[in-house]
């Protein structure tokens, strides 16, 4: 099987490229991700990516494209549905399109390692494009080695990155980390569905800076 592996970062493909070689299956690595911003994180992620190919001996082909103007452009007017309505469409769509043109047989993505990305998203498209295009889409639930491989990434120094991608999940990493350390302070359990729950009334109200989201948080947990 000649496979394409969409590869979002070197550490999300650690466990990936491991589980697929266990069964005999030799991965391509295919860096394809125009929604990653500022372009220093852009960097860090595609040079630790080529770094870390060369480290396990596995092939890496790349669409370098560093795409903030377009990606701005296409998401300006649906900031809540970025991830369904661009990103993924985005950049599995040309992954599909660079396997089917380069007579790869088969393609997979190390999206379906992360715990944090839409996961079944991610498959019901990516089974559709299977279809549209006539290349066989891999199916694994990678994350099932979600902390082994951030041991493994950890342990051999890659790179890791502290948000998803682009510039407004990096904003939100920001305020969830604020958020975080605000909630603990009040004594409420800062889960990431509770960190959500305020940083979306916070944005509804306007009240996106840490500074003013204490407000929040006691609208959200202290009403009476």
């Amino acid at each position: 099987m000649k496979l394409l592996l969409h590869t979002c970062c070197a550490p999300c493909s650690v466990y990936c490229i491991k589980e697929l070689r266990s069964e005999g299956i030799e991965p391509t690595l295919f860096w394809y991700n125009p929604n990653i911003h500022p372009y220093a994180e852009y960097k860090a992620r595609r040079d630790c990516l080529r770094e870390y190919a060369k480290l396990v001996k596995v092939e890496l082909l790349e669409e370098d494209a560093y795409g903030l103007d377009e990606f701005v452009c296409n998401v300006y007017d649906k900031l809540t549905t970025r991830c369904e309505d661009y990103c993924y469409p985005k950049r599995l769509r040309a992954a599909f399109e660079f396997a089917k043109t380069h007579g790869f047989d088969a393609i997979s993505t190390t999206l379906l390692y992360s715990i944090y990305q839409k996961h079944e998203y991610i498959d019901d498209l990516m089974t559709g494009l299977a279809e549209e295009y006539g290349v066989e889409f891999v199916y694994r639930d990678f994350r099932e080695g979600w902390q082994e491989g951030q041991d493994e990434a950890r342990r051999i120094g890659l790179y890791m990155q502290k948000y998803c991608g682009c510039v407004f999940s990096e904003e939100e990493s920001g305020l969830g980390r604020e958020l975080g350390r605000k909630m603990k302070k009040a004594g409420i359990s800062p889960t990431n569905a509770n960190v959500r729950r305020v940083i979306e009334k916070g944005k509804v109200d306007n009240l996106v800076k840490p500074e003013l989201l204490q407000d929040v948080i006691q609208q959200e947990f202290f009403q009476e």
